[in-house]
């Protein structure tokens, strides 16, 4: 696809945060579900059924099945705690959206092992993640694409210094030799002007080097068979990492 002011190949030019706001918090407010808040909606029960299984494949081999604390960023409704619950030991889920953290707490109400807090990634809210004491794995996935660089090595700074022994990141990314970045892009699928960073897997490599020295990549690769999957110039990738 040709280049516009909404579709940006290859240059560093920022997102408008304000518009992911608003856009995340239209979608908890009409999420009904857990199963793929975003691209479970668009993409059908297929697709749908497709990354779940998947996510739980890949989350259970980088653990090798055993219990685990849980500390995840960006948790949303609760897909990934309610994908992993029969795995946790304890959970702490933050995410920005109010409404999010309502339906994850109503989802898990009475089950002492989850707790979930309101708090953006580049201001964590530190009280309640050392309540949880220390944390087995930490989950982060499909958050950072939508944070400008600045913000997005600011989070890997605190993440750095927190209690956590592993890391499991996850970031829909360029498969391209470019980074490409949409800002208010108009989406017909989505229903909104949309803003997001696709960057290129070794950009993110590169802030994990530099923002997370205490830890080293494990695993990686990329999470659909194909290398393209089923966008003509995006696939998800993963990583995980663990303290060196």
């Amino acid at each position: 696809m040709k280049p516009d002011e909404h579709r940006i190949y290859g240059k560093n030019v920022a997102i408008r945060g304000e518009a992911v706001k608003r856009f995340w918090t239209r979608q908890a407010a009409t999420a009904t579900g857990t199963a793929g808040t975003l691209l479970g909606n668009h993409g059908g029960e297929d697709l749908t059924a497709m990354k779940n299984a998947l996510d739980r494949k890949l989350f259970r081999e980088c653990t090798e099945g055993k219990k685990q604390r849980i500390l995840e960023f960006g948790c949303g409704n609760g897909r990934w705690a309610e994908l992993l619950a029969d795995v946790v030991e304890s959970y702490a889920g933050i995410d920005f959206a109010e409404e999010f953290i309502a339906k994850a707490r109503a989802l898990f109400q009475g089950d002492g092992r989850f707790r979930f807090a309101v708090g953006i990634l580049t201001d964590l809210p530190m009280e309640f993640i050392r309540g949880g004491g220390r944390y087995t794995m930490g989950i982060c996935s499909g958050c950072v694409m939508y944070l400008n660089d600045g913000e997005a090595r600011k989070f890997y700074e605190s993440v750095e210094a927190l209690p956590v022994e592993a890391l499991f990141f996850k970031e829909k990314v360029s498969t391209m030799e470019q980074r490409l970045t949409l800002v208010d892009f108009p989406s017909k699928e989505l229903q909104t002007d949309y803003n997001v960073v696709y960057r290129m897997p070794s950009e993110y490599e590169e802030f994990y080097r530099s923002a997370l020295p205490g830890f080293r990549i494990a695993r990686k690769g990329w999470e659909y068979p194909e290398e393209k999957g089923i966008w003509a110039e995006t696939n998800t990738y993963y990583w995980h990492l663990v303290r060196a």
